[in-house]
């Protein structure tokens, strides 16, 4: 009877969320406990770690949009572009932007544990400082220039139109922030804002990458990076099941 309960307990819980992460190929990670709804015992639960990208081993695929906005060149889309890059400089400050597509993960699915993957596009001029996460709270459009004005986002613009309501891009909360030291920095993002985006996709504009002071500079590989594969831009994030 026990095992009877026990199991009954587990579809529950399964369908209550439901999600099954196994079914993209998701990976069990650390072991949860949930209660029964007597709270009189236990029962073990799991939480799967599902990755979205364009790496080869990214469980979710075609879901990344980035860019840069350059506000030296204010008008310049850089959707195209094989990097995007943070600078901090008098009147040429750089700006990061990417968003992941999560509308495959149903709402109401518990986020555990959100982690934010990106690899250095080292291009010989960078200088070593603290990169700060952002969320955007505008949506914007990724466009396909590489360097020129087009119908994508800009410094000045979300879509190449519409202006940002503050230029370089309209952010809210700090997210998460690191300094970047080798190949691939992984940033720990707030669970409640990603949480947020599950609950609600409209809300999900994707997050800002800056620097915090002058004169720290860095490129990170673009999901249309073809340079190395394994460090375009990645999303991983840890769901209760």
């Amino acid at each position: 009877m026990l095992v009877l309960r026990a199991c009954t307990i587990v579809m529950f819980f399964g369908c209550r969320h439901g999600f099954d992460p196994d079914a993209g190929g998701a990976t069990d990670a650390r072991p949860d406990t949930a209660a029964t709804s007597d709270g009189t015992a236990d029962v073990p639960a799991s939480i799967a770690t599902i990755t979205f990208g364009e790496r080869p081993t990214s469980q979710h695929k075609t879901v990344t949009i980035d860019t840069t906005l350059n506000e030296g060149v204010a008008i310049q889309n850089n959707g195209g572009s094989e990097d995007f890059s943070t600078e901090a400089s008098t009147g040429n400050n750089h700006h990061g932007l990417v968003r992941f597509d999560l509308t495959s993960v149903p709402a109401g699915t518990l986020v555990v544990a959100a982690q934010l993957r990106l690899g250095r596009y080292d291009t010989g001029d960078e200088v070593t400082g603290v990169v700060s996460i952002r969320r955007v709270t505008e949506s914007w459009v990724e466009g396909t220039s590489n360097g020129t004005p087009g119908s994508g986002a800009t410094w000045n613009s979300r879509d190449g139109v519409t202006a940002w309501s503050t230029a370089g891009g309209t952010t809210s909360v700090l997210l998460a922030s690191a300094t970047p030291t080798m190949a691939e920095t992984t940033f720990m993002l707030s669970t409640v804002v990603v949480q947020e985006w599950i609950d609600t996709p409209s809300s999900n504009h994707g997050m800002l990458i800056a620097v915090d002071a002058a004169p720290t500079h860095y490129h990170f590989h673009a999901s249309e990076s073809l340079l190395v594969p394994a460090l375009l831009p990645e999303l991983a994030l840890d769901l209760a099941r």
